[in-house]
């Protein structure tokens, strides 16, 4: 499976913010660029959240579900990510699900907060850009597909993905090594690869000992990535759209 990954989504993300910025008298009653530190929850401030859709331009943000009262990381955000403020699932099924969730800041960012109807006003001036992301949705919910299939995976199979993953949209390129963020701990790939990060830990060893990872602990450099993907099914592929 081929992902869209960050840097290709980058500069048309880029066009449309300009795009819909380009009339500053309106777009500044529609858009607003925030600042955000790490671990603040993002929130809408508009009276109906299901009309607010918030544009990452830096930083990375965890999307966390509430069970037995503790949040558990189940996906993530990054640069140019596009996201809703809140779930819209009512509007489209004919029933309702009403899962206690949060979007929690893993690192300071810069957001943009935009009016919903503001920008599917624009889309229909310019298609190109309603195509983008019509693309952009559907790519997203075969993430979402996949994302679910892969955690019923045997844990070391599904740790090895995830961290291609994170190494592919989020990690920094050194030579032929993959640095992740700091923001990525056990805990954090523990809670995405739902398993004890005990099991985690001891998958984690197995990698460093394989001379796939420099350590155990983060932040996690991923030393050679053809050795990871050796870990998991070779029916399985991952690779960044450039």
């Amino acid at each position: 499976m081929k992902f869209i990954s960050e840097s290709s989504q980058a500069e048309p993300m880029k066009e449309l913010l300009n795009y819909l910025r380009q009339n500053a008298s309106l777009s500044d009653s529609h858009i607003r660029k925030l600042d955000i530190k790490k671990n603040q929850i993002l929130t809408s401030n508009q009276n109906s959240p299901e009309h607010t859709i918030f544009l990452i331009q830096e930083g990375i943000a965890f999307f966390e579900v509430f069970y037995q009262d503790k949040p558990h990381i189940t996906s993530f955000y990054s640069d140019w990510t596009l996201f809703h403020a809140e779930p819209i699932l009512k509007q489209a099924f004919t029933f309702e699900i009403k899962l206690p969730y949060r979007v929690r800041a893993a690192t300071e960012m810069v957001v943009y907060e935009i009016n919903r109807d503001f920008l599917i006003d624009h889309l229909y001036v310019q298609p190109k850009f309603f195509h983008f992301l019509a693309e952009l949705g559907l790519a997203s919910l075969s993430f979402s597909t996949f994302m679910t299939a892969i955690n019923k995976l045997p844990a070391n199979e599904t740790l090895a993905i995830h961290l291609q993953i994170l190494a592919t949209y989020i990690g920094e390129k050194h030579g032929t090594a993959y640095h992740l963020p700091s923001a990525i701990s056990q805990s954090v790939l523990a809670s995405l690869c739902n398993c004890a990060q005990s099991s985690i830990s001891g998958h984690l060893h197995f990698l460093v000992k394989e001379g796939i990872l420099e350590s155990s602990s983060k932040p996690f450099i991923i030393k050679d990535m053809d050795a990871l993907a050796s870990c998991y099914d070779s029916s399985i592929t991952i690779s960044a759209m450039h």
